[in-house]
């Protein structure tokens, strides 16, 4: 199994418009992280070379949940008038 894995988000922010995947994730990676694009002409990701390191991963995980917003809240559903 290959022990790379590519991390990013939808919206590819990262506040100083490096690739995608958060300003706390590039902070926990360092800024020579290795990154690559997850499919052809898709916007550069960040690649996890080190996915067995479980500390590091904890780390990254939880920066994770600091850097993604809360949900908007779903406008309430229009009766159907028979």
């Amino acid at each position: 199994m290959d022990s790379r894995r590519e991390l990013g988000n939808a919206e590819g922010d990262l506040g100083a418009g490096g690739p995608a995947g958060g300003a706390k994730v590039g902070e926990v990676l360092g800024e020579d992280a290795p990154t690559g694009e997850a499919y052809p002409g898709s916007k550069q990701y960040y690649i996890i070379e080190d996915v067995e390191d479980s500390d590091k991963m904890a780390l990254l995980f939880r920066s994770l949940f600091e850097d993604v917003p809360e949900p908007k809240p779903k406008k309430p559903r229009r009766g159907k008038i028979a």
